[in-house]
């Protein structure tokens, strides 16, 4: 605020000055608004941030994840947005385009340890399609995804999104059935400041009724209420 940052009175987190706007993260995935993704990737944050990389961009030092981690954390973030931009996939794709079969071995093993290997296998399987490109079978085999999510990547290719029902699906925590409710049901029903931030023009309204018309919102969105244009 000192440098002349005017903070969003909606998003505390957002600060503006003249064209240039800074977005602050406290969480790789968003924990800091759904709480409940503190467990998405299978370790404490603190863990990843120690194994991040010094970089250099125009000869001042930065610090970027450590490319095992960046996959899946990128993976992850494409699937809390229905991977809404094919740019997501290609970032992954440079990365790993060149890896030998022993980075394969060692990928496979880092995303066995936190327990994404079936997150991985939604990937895997886009990316033979897309660029037609099979990852080793060390990696795959075993793992393959089911019909429902066949599904959903049918439907990402033909409508450049997947279903809006299917980060439920995909963006859940590794720990168990307790941890992956809780996510799901946090994410459709947030804490009210956090609601307050999904309906900006109606923050002065009490909390009961931001929660009506949130339900009324996700009722929108599945195929017996959508209303057809």
């Amino acid at each position: 605020l000192g440098c002349g940052y005017d903070q969003d009175p909606i998003y505390p987190s957002t600060f503006r000055k003249g064209p240039v706007e800074i977005d602050l993260h406290t969480h790789l995935l968003g924990a800091d608004r759904i709480r409940a993704r503190r467990h998405l990737i299978g370790e404490d944050a603190d863990a990843v941030f120690h194994r991040s990389v010094p970089v250099d961009v125009g000869g001042g030092g930065l610090f970027c994840l450590d490319s095992f981690d960046f996959i899946l954390c990128h993976w992850l973030h494409a699937l809390k947005h229905r991977i809404g931009k094919l740019i997501w996939l290609i970032d992954i794709e440079m990365i790993v385009r060149d890896w030998t079969a022993e980075q394969w071995k060692q990928f496979y093993r880092h995303i066995q340890a936190r327990k994404h290997r079936k997150t991985m296998a939604g990937w895997f399987r886009l990316r033979k399609q897309i660029f037609a490109i099979r990852p080793a079978p060390s990696v795959t085999n075993g793992h393959e995804i089911g019909p429902l999510k066949r599904y959903t990547i049918r439907k990402w290719k033909k409508n450049g999104a997947l279903p809006s029902w299917a980060p439920f699906l995909f963006f859940l925590p590794p720990c168990g059935l307790k941890s992956q409710i809780r996510i799901i049901i946090e994410s459709i029903y947030p804490r009210p400041e956090i609601l307050r931030q999904v309906f900006p023009g109606l923050s002065k309204y009490p909390d009961w009724f931001l929660y009506v018309l949130r339900t009324c919102q996700i009722l929108a969105c599945l195929p017996p209420f959508r209303i057809k244009g």
